[in-house]
Formats: C-alpha cells, structure tokens, sequence
C-alpha cells in the first residue's frame, strides 16, 4: 500500500510505502520539488531529510533525471530497500 504527501510540515514525505506485516511505513521516498522556492537545495538534500530520519523514517531520494533516463533500475533499487 502506497500513501503521498504524508506530513503536515514542511517536513513532508512525497511517498510512503507501507510495510504488509505491521501497517508502518517501510520506506518513505522524497522527489524532486523544483517548483517549491521555500526551501533551499540544502534543505532539501540534508536538513529535510535528517529531519525525517531523526523521526525514524527510512528515506530514498529519487531525482527527476534519474527516473527519467532509467526507471527500471530506479524500482529495482527501491525494491532491495524494501527487503
């Protein structure tokens, strides 16, 4: 089961995938956000997500170009996340 969005801060997690056994979130996955000019690169690439670690999530950044020139392998990483 997938969830987006989850948060109510800035502190936001785009996806969270939830883990079958226990209904907790397994992997929270953080997209790109360039729309967004409230936060900095650097918040967005350490602070945020330091933030949702210190919170107990278990994080992923996926970047844009990197889904774009290769998805399958994209999953592929996300899936070995998940085990």
């Amino acid at each position: 089961q997938v969830h987006t969005n989850i948060g109510s801060s800035s502190c936001k997690v785009d996806i969270g995938i939830i883990s079958e056994e226990n209904y907790a979130y397994k992997l929270g996955i953080l997209l790109d956000h360039f729309e967004n000019e409230a936060h900095s690169v650097r918040d967005e690439e350490i602070i945020i997500p330091a933030i949702l670690a210190n919170k107990g999530w278990k994080l992923y950044r996926l970047h844009a170009l990197n889904w774009y020139e290769n998805s399958k392998y994209e999953l592929e990483k996300i899936e070995k996340l998940m085990k």
